[in-house]
């Protein structure tokens, strides 16, 4: 009741006992972020369906046990979500990448990164370099546990998404948790984008460093590979990334984009109506990402009724050419969520599109192993 509701829109709550959300949350009207990981919630009140701005929440690792309200899931800005470790979401048990840690070594001394919930080191495995990642114990990051993490990377498994060859336990007798996974090491692999600042909230800034002058031909070849991906662990997981960002798109040595990160990521099982909802959820987040790749390379404004032209102040360029993209583009980014394409209707668009041609072959020789 205290919070200054006229003008928040970032709220971190993470790890905070909280057990409850009041239903004045419906005040916070114009909040985009909302970070509620990690607490003690059961349920959600459908009075958070008011928060018409909400683009991004973080809901993992509470007990929430009843089915979310849809008056909160379908509101129209929702592009990003996190629900892993939750009764509600499915959290998969599976041994088909479960290795032994002793087949697994690494130098604590190369570090290649570290994020919220662990450390990824340079390492070995059969004779072969990988990179390795170590789980923080107790992990109480923002997007969720390094037990979820590690069995959606079991699941997920394509070759244009960056995810685990293996997981492995903790050596702790009797132990049941994992303790780190196993990633291939891309050599020379670079983010294409920079994370969110205060000013842009849930956007990402800005390209990084090295991916500032991408030609046409480049951004439909990302384009491309996330939605083939997201096609694929939508429709043969029922996974939900929950965190599709130019900052989690690597472009590898070969120069080809793969969607990496899957921290956020939880399972929504088979539950035909929310799959739905879950799915146009995701599809926004991939509107978002392909805004920024036309907006900030192709100086070109992509249609989007969700926002205002000037939204955070960017000058969006020139109109999209009319055409079959332009169409699509108009589908995803609109405030309908049950209007949205799914991701097999996006690539199916996308294959009958010419200009796409080049994008699909370098894929699918990505696909087949070919250099």
């Amino acid at each position: 009741s205290n919070l200054p509701s006229s003008s928040l829109v970032w709220l971190i709550l993470t790890n905070n006992q909280i057990s409850k959300i009041d239903t004045n949350v419906q005040k916070l009207r114009h909040v985009r972020k909302l970070m509620l990981s990690h607490n003690e919630l059961t349920s959600i009140p459908k009075e958070m369906g008011e928060c018409k701005d909400l683009e991004l929440i973080r809901l993992a690792n509470n007990d929430i046990n009843v089915p979310l309200p849809k008056e909160f899931l379908t509101l129209p800005k929702l592009a990003w979500i996190s629900l892993a470790g939750n009764p509600i979401a499915h959290c998969p048990q599976t041994k088909e990448k479960e290795i032994l840690k002793s087949s697994v070594s690494f130098d604590e001394s190369k570090i290649l990164g570290r994020g919220a919930s662990g450390t990824v080191y340079h390492g070995k495995y059969k004779g072969g370099d990988v990179a390795v990642k170590i789980f923080k114990k107790q992990s109480s990051g923002s997007d969720g546990n390094p037990e979820d993490e590690a069995a959606i990377n079991a699941l997920v498994d394509h070759p244009l998404a960056v995810s685990a060859h293996g997981v492995f336990l903790s050596d702790e007798e009797g132990s049941t948790t994992h303790e780190g996974i196993i990633m291939p090491l891309l050599e020379n692999a670079e983010a294409l984008g920079k994370v969110p600042s205060f000013g842009t909230v849930t956007r990402d800034a800005a390209p990084s460093d090295t991916a500032k002058d991408m030609s046409r031909e480049q951004v439909l070849s990302v384009v491309w590979n996330v939605a083939s991906v997201l096609e694929h662990v939508h429709s043969a997981a029922k996974v939900v990334n929950g965190d599709v960002y130019l900052h989690n798109i690597l472009q590898c040595g070969e120069g080809v984009a793969k969607v990496s990160d899957w921290g956020a990521s939880f399972v929504y099982g088979g539950n035909s109506e929310f799959s739905t909802i879950f799915e146009a959820i995701e599809v926004l987040a991939f509107g978002r990402l392909v805004q920024d790749l036309f907006d900030w390379h192709l100086d070109t404004a992509v249609p989007d009724s969700t926002e205002t032209a000037d939204f955070l102040g960017r000058t969006r360029g020139k109109p999209m050419e009319k055409g079959p993209l332009c169409d699509l583009l108009t589908s995803i980014l609109q405030p309908k969520q049950n209007a949205r394409p799914s991701f097999s209707d996006i690539k199916a668009v996308l294959s009958s599109v010419p200009e796409f041609g080049a994008a699909k072959v370098c894929a699918e020789r990505v696909i087949a192993g070919m250099p």
